[in-house]
């Protein structure tokens, strides 16, 4: 391995620490070093994303923070809707944040206004199981109804 090698899996590791230290208390229930990497991808495409936008680089750290307000946090916080979490059971609350997210990105594709509570909603009305999911099946008929409404 040579120094450079050595230097950037220096950095990816700390980049995974610096991660895992962030959100140790947001009980995302991921044990595998694996899940751990891909949210710390996560912030790398998100860091990407916004330099390219912005035409500056950022610091690995405003990243994160950029990341975590805008993407994790209101993530984080509709995964926790009970129609949402009651339809994925089986998830644990990291799952479902990279299940949500991954959804997100491909709605954006189609619509960049999507909002992440569109994404959670949809993608348990679609995939979700039981109540909970036909609950969020009725929300995003309901939305895409006044969305769409010829009453405005």
């Amino acid at each position: 391995m040579t120094n450079e090698e050595k230097r950037l899996e220096v950095e990816r590791l700390e980049k995974i620490a610096y991660v895992k230290q962030q959100l140790a208390d947001e009980n995302l229930g991921l044990n595998e070093e694996s899940q751990w990497e891909a949210l710390t991808n996560h912030v790398e495409v998100h860091k990407y994303l916004n330099d390219e936008k912005s035409g500056t680089p950022s610091t690995w750290e405003e990243a994160f923070a950029s990341w975590k307000g805008k993407v994790y946090t209101p993530l984080a916080n509709v995964i926790d809707w009970w129609e949402v979490k009651k339809a994925f059971t089986a998830y644990s609350r990291g799952q479902l944040l990279f299940a949500v997210s991954n959804h997100w990105y491909y709605m954006l594709e189609k619509d960049p206004k999507v909002e992440p509570e569109d994404a959670a909603v949809d993608f348990a009305a679609y995939y979700g199981k039981g109540i909970a999911s036909w609950v969020s099946l009725m929300r995003a008929a309901a939305a895409m109804r006044a969305q769409y409404s010829f009453y405005e």
